[in-house]
Order: C-alpha cells, then sequence, then structure tokens
C-alpha cells in the first residue's frame, strides 16, 4: 500500500513474528529475517477485492497555499483626544489546504439518473416496475434484500425494492409529501443502497458486479467504498471588510474605544482538513466537504465564521467624586472613602448571526453528504427567535417551514451552502471597583464583576435537516453562559 503522498516506489510492510517475542531479541544477536506478503511487482499492480474499507491519501500535486492581503487606511485626530480611524482590509487566498472524496457515487454516466427518473415519473413507473431490461432490475437481480410480492409468490424487483425505501417525510416540489427515497428523489441514497447489495450465495462481490456489471460502475476505487479520502489545496477564500473606530486615551477619568466593521468573507471551506478531510451528513461542518466533485465552486458562499456586521468596544471611568476630583474635591476622611474612589468599566458586543446550511433530508447527487433544501421564495435573513405553537424556542414559523422542499434527483437545493443567517450575538461585561485610601501605602480594593450582565442568551442554530420533526427548532440550545457575578476583595500595603 501506498504511504500517503508518495508518488514514487512503494513502501512494504514486514513483520517477523519470531524476533518480536524472543528472549534473545537483542540487535546483537543479528537482524530478524523479514518476510513480506508483497512478493512480485506485479502483485503491487493487483488491486485489492471490492471492500468497504476507508483510505485516505494526499494529492501528488500538492503545493504551498498563498494568500495575497491588501488594505488602505486613514486616522485624524478629532476633537480633544479622540481619534477617528478608517479601515479598508482585503485578502484573497489561493490553493487553500482542502480535502474530499474522490469515492463519490457516479449517478450521471451510467445511466442511473435517467432510470431513477423513470422510476419516479407516474407516468412511466407503471412500466417499469417489472420489466426485467430495466436498469435498476438488473442492477438488484438476486439481492437478498428482495421480498415475496405476496406469500409463496415471485420475488419483488429491483425497483419495487427501491420504493420500499424509507425517507422523510419530506415535502416534494409539487407540495406531495413522500415517504420514499425514489419519490424524495434520494438517486445517490440509492446508488449507495445498490452499491451495499449482495447476492445470495455470493456475498464476496456486491449485487450488481454479480450480475454482470462492471466493479467500477458506481465508484471508481470499489475496494475502498467507504471513502478515498484525498487531502489536496484546491480551495479558495475571500475577505473584504471596512473598519471604522474611535478612540480616546484616557482623559479626565474617560477612556474608551468602540469599532464598528462591517464585513463579507466567502470561502468554499472554512476549517482546515487536518483532522475532517471529508466531514459526511448533515452537520454544519458538512457542508464544506463538496457537493459536487466535479465543480468544486458550487461549495463557494459565506465563510462559516462571517458576520456582516460587528459593534464592540469599551470603556472605563472614573466617577468625578471624591479629593481631587471635580465634585467633593475638598472630601477627606469618612466622606472621602464613602463617596470616592469609584471606577466603571466595560465591554459590549454585538454581531450579526452566522450563516448556517438547510439540509434536505436525502441525498439527491452525492452519497457522501446530503443537499442544500430548496425553498420558495426564501431570503438570507428569513427567520427569528419566536415561541411556536407548542411553546417551544424557533428560528421559522410554521409557514415558514411550509416554503422548503427537497431538490428534483440528481440537482442540489437552490439555497445552497450557507444560505441563512443564524442567531445575533450580544454580551455585555461590566465591572463596578472602588477603591478606599487609608495613607500612602495602604488601600483596599473592592470589584464586582459582572459577566453577561443582561442575562441575554445567545441561541445556537435551530435543527436544520427538512426532514425532522423539529426542524427549525432551537429549544434551549444555547451557546452562551449565564450572568455570572463575582465580587472579589484586596487589601494593598
Amino acid at each position: 500500500q501506498s504511504a500517503p503522498g508518495l508518488t514514487r516506489g512503494r513502501t512494504v510492510r514486514a513483520t517477523d513474528p519470531i524476533f518480536g517475542g524472543a528472549n534473545n531479541a537483542l540487535l546483537r544477536n543479528g537482524l530478524p529475517v523479514l518476510n513480506s506478503n508483497d512478493v512480485t511487482p506485479q502483485q503491487f499492480r493487483t488491486p485489492p477485492a471490492f471492500g468497504v474499507n476507508t483510505l485516505t491519501v494526499v494529492d501528488p500535486d500538492l503545493s504551498y497555499p498563498r494568500t495575497h492581503q491588501y488594505g488602505v487606511s486613514f486616522q485624524r485626530e478629532i476633537g480633544k483626544g479622540n481619534v477617528l480611524e478608517v479601515n479598508y482590509i482585503g485578502r484573497q487566498g489561493r490553493k487553500l489546504f482542502g480535502g474530499y472524496d474522490v469515492n463519490q457515487m457516479d449517478i450521471t454516466n451510467n445511466g442511473l439518473l435517467a432510470a431513477f427518473r423513470q422510476l419516479q415519473d407516474p407516468a412511466t413507473r407503471a412500466s417499469v416496475l417489472t420489466d426485467p431490461n430495466f436498469l435498476i432490475n438488473r442492477l438488484l437481480a438476486g439481492d437478498t434484500r428482495l421480498r415475496p410480492v405476496s406469500t409463496g409468490g415471485p420475488l419483488e424487483t429491483g425497483a419495487q425494492l427501491l420504493l420500499r425505501q424509507a425517507a422523510g417525510p419530506l415535502r416534494a416540489a409539487n407540495g406531495a409529501i413522500v415517504t420514499n427515497i425514489v419519490d424524495a428523489g434520494g438517486v445517490a441514497n440509492a446508488a449507495a443502497f445498490i452499491n451495499a447489495g449482495v447476492r445470495t450465495g455470493n456475498t464476496a462481490i456486491p449485487v450488481f458486479q454479480a450480475n454482470g456489471f462492471s466493479p467500477f460502475f458506481f465508484q471508481p476505487f470499489p475496494q475502498f467504498s467507504g471513502a478515498v479520502n484525498v487531502l489536496d489545496n484546491n480551495d479558495i477564500s475571500r475577505y473584504n471588510a471596512l473598519e471604522i473606530q474611535v478612540s480616546r486615551r484616557s482623559r479626565g477619568g474617560l477612556g474608551y474605544q468602540a469599532s464598528y466593521t462591517l464585513a463579507k468573507s466567502m470561502d468554499t471551506r472554512s476549517f482546515d482538513p487536518t483532522f475532517a478531510i471529508a466531514n459526511r451528513g448533515s452537520a454544519q461542518s458538512t457542508a464544506n466537504t463538496p457537493f459536487d466533485i466535479r465543480d468544486r465552486r458550487r461549495n463557494f458562499a459565506r465563510s462559516d465564521f462571517d458576520r456582516r456586521h460587528a459593534l464592540q468596544g469599551y470603556f472605563t471611568y472614573e466617577l468625578p467624586f471624591g479629593n481631587g476630583r471635580r465634585f467633593l474635591s475638598d472630601a477627606n476622611g469618612f466622606v472621602d472613602r464613602l463617596v470616592g474612589g469609584f471606577e466603571l468599566a466595560g465591554i459590549m458586543r454585538a454581531y450579526s448571526g452566522r450563516p448556517f446550511t438547510v439540509y434536505a433530508g436525502i441525498n439527491t447527487l452525492s452519497q457522501v453528504l446530503q443537499s442544500p433544501a430548496s425553498c420558495n421564495g426564501c431570503t438570507s435573513d428569513m427567520g427569528r427567535i419566536g415561541l411556536n405553537a407548542a411553546g417551544r424556542n424557533a428560528f421559522f414559523t410554521a409557514e415558514q417551514t411550509a416554503q422548503f422542499f427537497a431538490p428534483a434527483a440528481g440537482e442540489l437545493g437552490n439555497t445552497g451552502r450557507n444560505f441563512f443567517t443564524g442567531p445575533r450575538f450580544f454580551q455585555l461585561d461590566v465591572t463596578v471597583g472602588k477603591r478606599i485610601k487609608f495613607d500612602e501605602t495602604r488601600n483596599l480594593e473592592l470589584r464586582m464583576e459582572a459577566q453577561n450582565a443582561t442575562n441575554t442568551p445567545i441561541f445556537d442554530f435551530p435543527n436544520a435537516v427538512i426532514s425532522s420533526t423539529s426542524f427549525g427548532i432551537i429549544n434551549d440550545a444555547v451557546i452562551s453562559s449565564s450572568r455570572k457575578v463575582q465580587f472579589s476583595a484586596k487589601f494593598h500595603f
């Protein structure tokens, strides 16, 4: 087996079970005699038989990523001690590290998609259900999962078997509620289902291969039908931002900084794929896996971490009371200790929501990941936190959930990756401090710190699979902590 990324030569794993367990397993007693199952170069050229194993390799053309940064900055002092700063920042990434499953099921070049659509169409379904020459029936002939049509009757056909496979319930493009993978458009689910079938009396090869079809009918590497994950660097990114910042150095007991950022970050993948080469299924991170390995630009959309608007800032303010201050400047002794030495500080962050993907609940193009859902009249800012009819926190209303439907077989949904914008983020942390001075060297510092002082919950993404009974529901899923108040005292001497 090749070492990942090795383009010339082979690596051979060989073991000696005797030497490793011997009492005299010392190098000074001589090198062990290695025995390898790889005997001849010709055997290296023979691929292993069909299996459900997974292989991870490195693209031999792997090269270093590159990024281009550019920006313009303007700064000017305004008023007394205030500084205005305006920045434009741009950044582009090319040939970024990425990954994909090269063993994506083929549904177009082998005629499966055309046959699947025949089975979907009510006008042709009846004629192909029992036709022995129909492609799906030929692929599944003799499959161990076929059942008798009736007690003592003949076995069902492959087409009838597919119609028994549950999906959803899902809303189709015509508004009908469907409950099987055929009517739901799950042609990639069907391909994976057929690929996993075996024939009675012959479990060594898939049923379609036993029926005379090429072992490469569905996948280019059937010996690793689990996945052939490839690490490469063909992902891209783009970031543009306008930053406006006003700051004031501490003067007269007051200092602050406030900034607003209008930004847009787009990419085909939002994380380094080292530990997650090709995520699968319907998790939010899965949308970073290419929907279609023939056109990876179809994943180009807002980044997982994109926040269009960001407002943040901090302030520190020494209250103008007590000895040496604007008010009660002559106070001393007990009065100064009572009203003087107060300080306020705070940090505020307010961001618009991060984008997320709504999945169709069915694999209409790739068996690796679910397809994005389609939606009639949806906008990217659709959705707000509110209570549904059951009194649960929901992001989409009942009317909005009715707008979603599964895309057609062989297609991706019109919403795409990261189309919708999730709940907003707001947090305010406040500190109140007081210093009681006894003399020049001794003082007592009292502090109260409140994290998330407004006790504002930051909700997580809703359930984003339209086939789920809890689609659009958030319930109590939050990514923030509750308000925490801490008191402390410190004596300086």
